[in-house]
Protein backbone atom coordinates (compact mmCIF):
# COMPACT_ATOMS: atom_id res chain seq x y z
CA UNK A 1 0.00 0.00 0.00
CA UNK A 2 0.97 3.59 -0.70
CA UNK A 3 1.97 6.05 1.59
CA UNK A 4 -0.23 8.97 1.40
CA UNK A 5 0.95 12.53 1.41
CA UNK A 6 -1.51 15.44 1.87
CA UNK A 7 -0.67 18.02 -0.27
CA UNK A 8 -1.22 21.79 -0.65
CA UNK A 9 -1.15 24.08 -4.05
CA UNK A 10 2.93 25.58 -2.74
CA UNK A 11 4.28 21.77 -3.88
CA UNK A 12 2.05 21.86 -7.36
CA UNK A 13 3.51 25.08 -8.18
CA UNK A 14 7.00 24.04 -7.19
CA UNK A 15 6.16 21.34 -9.95
CA UNK A 16 6.57 23.79 -12.50
CA UNK A 17 8.09 26.81 -10.98
CA UNK A 18 11.56 24.94 -9.96
CA UNK A 19 13.64 27.97 -10.04
CA UNK A 20 12.37 29.82 -7.07
CA UNK A 21 13.70 27.60 -4.15
CA UNK A 22 15.54 24.81 -5.33
CA UNK A 23 15.59 22.31 -2.22
CA UNK A 24 12.02 22.72 -2.11
CA UNK A 25 11.90 22.16 -5.38
CA UNK A 26 13.60 18.75 -5.44
CA UNK A 27 11.36 17.80 -2.37
CA UNK A 28 8.21 18.56 -4.48
CA UNK A 29 9.54 16.47 -7.69
CA UNK A 30 10.56 13.69 -5.32
CA UNK A 31 7.07 13.16 -4.37
CA UNK A 32 5.56 13.61 -7.85
CA UNK A 33 8.14 10.54 -8.51
CA UNK A 34 6.94 8.58 -5.94
CA UNK A 35 3.12 9.22 -7.25
CA UNK A 36 4.25 8.15 -10.40
CA UNK A 37 6.06 5.24 -9.34
CA UNK A 38 2.82 3.96 -6.86
CA UNK A 39 5.20 4.70 -3.69
CA UNK A 40 3.02 7.36 -2.65
CA UNK A 41 -0.53 8.39 -3.38
CA UNK A 42 -0.88 11.70 -3.05
CA UNK A 43 -4.02 13.34 -1.21
CA UNK A 44 -5.23 17.40 -1.71
CA UNK A 45 -7.71 19.21 0.06
CA UNK A 46 -11.00 20.35 -1.52
CA UNK A 47 -9.91 23.99 -2.62
CA UNK A 48 -6.47 22.72 -3.57
CA UNK A 49 -7.93 22.87 -7.45
CA UNK A 50 -9.05 26.39 -7.04
CA UNK A 51 -5.91 27.09 -5.50
CA UNK A 52 -3.56 26.30 -7.93
CA UNK A 53 -5.60 27.54 -10.97
CA UNK A 54 -5.71 31.02 -9.08
CA UNK A 55 -1.65 30.99 -8.75
CA UNK A 56 -1.59 29.81 -12.52
CA UNK A 57 -3.90 32.91 -13.65
CA UNK A 58 -1.80 35.49 -11.62
CA UNK A 59 1.30 34.11 -13.19
CA UNK A 60 0.31 34.45 -16.68
CA UNK A 61 -0.93 37.62 -15.88
CA UNK A 62 1.91 38.74 -14.97
CA UNK A 63 3.93 37.14 -17.69
CA UNK A 64 5.87 34.89 -15.49
CA UNK A 65 4.34 31.88 -18.01
CA UNK A 66 2.32 32.82 -21.29
CA UNK A 67 -1.59 31.69 -20.81
CA UNK A 68 -1.15 28.63 -23.24
CA UNK A 69 1.47 27.11 -20.50
CA UNK A 70 -1.12 27.97 -17.76
CA UNK A 71 -3.73 25.96 -19.39
CA UNK A 72 -2.37 23.32 -20.12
Amino acid sequence: MPTRVVIDACIALKWEFRDEDQGHAEAALGLLSGAIGGSIELVAPVLWLYEVVNALRSAAASSRMSPEDALR
